[in-house]
């Protein structure tokens, strides 16, 4: 399995913190966020490469970043060749450029670079190990107006998904979305076909939402502890920072914590990749 990590977003929403820094080097604690899935892909032994998809503007850092830190080994970085927002290629465009760009024939876990998890992606791949196919992650989330601000599924009792609708008008379920996937090395032909037909490349989500009527996809349901936190504007980021303290076992919530700011967990309308 290669591992592509969507690092191509300028995050203009949180200028000026990342006007000169890409969003996966932004630190929350003692780490940046790439820091952090990089050692959580580590405990994965099915990952044999991870690949991180940058633009032209903040491909330089992140390639510097990359060859000076002992756990980025077996890690590359591309450059999808934009560099300014106006001609961003979105989160669908990037995974498709780096599939083309690599000859990308094995099977893909795509992760957003943006987001502070507090549980391991280690089960969710694991899952696809076990299974195979394509594979979503979703979290029950009973507040609409962040279903609506996302993706979200429906999941039948055999964990197969049946419907996926993106920034929905009125969710369908109570199912949000994370941004990770897993793509089986048969179906990476796909994402030229979905471009090919004019969909929507800017959020990850709408891959899925276009692939669930013409090939299987799986839910991993994600449990009550774990968050996934998006950290797509300035006031989610310090609001994250606020609310994460580092100790000797590293990161981990304050005791107390309800996760239920809207800053917090609220996908970013607007993302692209990264």
């Amino acid at each position: 399995m290669i591992a592509l990590i969507l690092a191509g977003g300028f995050g203009t929403r949180l200028w000026p913190l990342t006007k000169q820094l890409p969003k996966a080097l932004l630190r929350v604690g003692n780490q940046t966020l790439l820091e952090r899935l990089l050692v959580d892909l580590d405990t994965v032994t099915g990952v044999r490469k991870t690949v991180i998809v940058s633009n032209g503007l903040y491909y330089e850092q992140l390639h510097q970043w990359v060859d000076g830190h002992p756990r980025a080994t077996n890690t590359i970085v591309i450059n999808n060749g934009v560099k300014c927002a106006e001609d961003r290629l979105g989160a669908v465009g990037d995974v498709a450029a780096a599939i083309r760009a690599l000859s990308i024939k094995d099977d893909l876990f795509v992760a957003a670079s943006d987001c502070f998890l507090t549980f391991s992606l280690k089960g969710f791949i694991d899952c696809f190990e076990l299974r195979g196919g394509n594979w979503i992650a979703v979290k029950e989330e009973m507040d609409r107006s962040i279903l609506r601000d996302g993706a979200v599924a429906v999941v039948d009792q055999n964990s197969c998904v049946t419907y996926v609708e993106e920034k929905p008008d009125t969710p369908r379920s109570s199912l949000g979305v994370y941004p990770f996937y897993i793509y089986e090395r048969a179906d990476l032909p796909l994402f030229d076909v979905f471009l090919g037909e004019g969909n929507n490349p800017d959020s990850p989500g709408r891959f899925p939402e276009w692939l669930y009527t013409r090939r299987r996809i799986s839910a991993y349901v994600c449990g009550g502890a774990y968050h996934c936190y998006d950290l797509g504007t300035r006031e989610s980021y310090e609001e994250a920072c606020s609310q994460i303290e580092t100790g000797t076992n590293g990161y981990r919530l304050r005791v107390g914590e309800v996760t239920t700011s809207r800053s917090l967990i609220t996908r970013d309308q607007n993302r692209t990749s990264g």
